[in-house]
């Protein structure tokens, strides 16, 4: 039993000492102006979240499911962090924001 320790003990510290860590070299951040975005009429909530509104649809899709069709539309909305694009419900796009439809 001590000669399984010992081997064990003798095999770990070759492991340690023949295994390389190699630390990736990190370079200093240069601050660039450029790097920061400046917001204008940001409305922060309570909760942290940020409205936004949706600028256009731009495809639609008729999805077919095993009884039913579903349809779908591509909106692109807007806020102050840029464009961002979902796949929404068109009903539900329809009642919510119909100029979108207009």
């Amino acid at each position: 039993m001590d000669s399984q320790v010992n081997l064990l003990r003798n095999n770990s510290t070759k492991v340690d000492k023949t295994m390389p860590f190699s630390y990736p070299k990190l370079r200093r951040y240069i601050p660039d102006p450029s790097h920061v975005v400046q917001v204008d009429d940001v409305q922060v909530r309570d909760n942290l979240t940020v409205e936004t509104s949706p600028m256009r649809i731009e495809d639609r899709e008729l999805k077919q499911l095993r009884g039913k069709e579903i349809a779908l539309v591509k909106v692109a909305w807007g806020g102050p962090a840029g464009g961002n694009v979902t796949w929404e419900l068109e009903s539900q796009m329809k009642e919510s924001y119909p100029e979108l439809f207009a």
